[in-house]
């Protein structure tokens, strides 16, 4: 287990992911709304490690003062066919936010513990996940369900460390 810092999505964007994972279960499948703990919000991941300790979440914090935060433009529907399966929702990846995420990487840098290699500068792939943990025939349902997509404009109303232990949130930005 370990944490993740999550840019969490305004009203609008977070009722319309919610449709979305309500269509999966709609269709007999498990979405994120049920999924494990049941407590996850709409959010878009931007670094996972094994911890933050609190001096790196109190330079994010100044960090992210300083940043101008942009829409997230949720619009591909995708795979990640792997073991966990996962149906998500790919994020338009432009420069605006590119250099968020390498701002917030330029704080985490030799700070954290464990850090992912699938949220560093080079190898992320920005998304909201609708669903995981799926067999292939869950998978091609969920799909189905939600299938044609129309494209969500996510404004980012707060940034969180998630502690996927204690199921807290250490909120470190609102917009």
């Amino acid at each position: 287990m370990g944490q993740s810092l999550e840019f969490y999505f305004a009203p609008k964007a977070d009722e319309q992911v919610r449709g979305l994972w309500q269509r999966v279960e709609d269709a007999g499948v498990s979405s994120l709304a049920t999924h494990g703990h049941r407590q996850h919000r709409p959010h878009v991941t931007f670094a996972y490690a094994g911890s933050f300790p609190k001096a790196v979440r109190e330079d994010l914090r100044g960090e992210l003062k300083l940043l101008s935060i942009p829409n997230v433009y949720l619009s591909t529907l995708s795979v990640f066919a792997n073991r966990t399966n996962a149906l998500v929702l790919s994020a338009l990846v432009d420069q605006e936010l590119l250099a968020v995420h390498m701002a917030v990487h330029d704080v985490l840098a030799g700070r954290v513990p464990q850090p992912a290699a699938n949220s560093m500068p080079g190898a992320w792939t920005p998304h909201c996940t609708l669903a995981k943990g799926l067999s292939d025939s869950e998978l091609q349902t969920a799909m189905m369900a939600v299938h044609p997509v129309d494209g969500i404009s996510a404004k980012i109303a707060e940034v969180c460390v998630w502690d996927s232990t204690s199921r807290t949130a250490d909120s470190l930005w609102r917009g």
